[in-house]
């Protein structure tokens, strides 16, 4: 990954607010720096600062910029899970730290509690399988992709 050219510092805090959460402000990024807010109950390691640096490479390199999309909860959930699916599948190839397939997939399964319990669509273990198999490294070039992404699912589930 090859971001030295456009992030020059990186500022890293703790926030009581965020938990276990960590949170990037990319809108810096054409300034040359990042901020990260890691929650004060999240494990600072490299696997977590490789990802969050993999979003800021998508967000330079693929023009994937979240926070411009304006997304409801529902999408950010299910957005969210596809970047990470893609992207930690995308540094195990490169053989950077990353978030593991098995804490992906226990991700997954807490994605699938709180959306089941939101959501009229319902997902099943099946259906999650089929989105990790599918979107586990899978490049996504734009924010544009990504809402289509998202379109697809949700009106495949709509269907069943």
């Amino acid at each position: 990954m090859k971001i030295k050219n456009y992030v020059r510092l990186v500022y890293v805090t703790l926030s009581k607010k965020l938990k276990d959460d960590v949170e990037v402000n990319y809108k810096s990024v054409n300034k040359g720096f990042i901020k990260i807010k890691i929650g004060n109950k999240c494990k600072l390691n490299k696997k977590i600062i490789f990802h969050e640096l993999g979003h800021v490479y998508d967000a330079i390199y693929n023009n994937i910029f979240v926070y411009d999309l304006k997304l409801s909860r529902k999408q950010n959930l299910l957005c969210g899970l596809i970047l990470n699916l893609s992207l930690d599948g995308r540094l195990e190839k490169m053989k950077l730290p990353h978030i593991s397939k098995r804490e992906r997939f226990l991700d997954l399964m807490r994605f699938m509690k709180i959306w089941n319990k939101k959501y009229k669509e319902k997902f099943t273990k099946k259906d999650l399988t089929k989105i990790f198999k599918k979107f586990w490294g899978k490049k996504i070039r734009s924010s544009k992709e990504l809402l289509e992404i998202y379109e697809k699912i949700i009106k495949i589930k709509n269907r069943n």
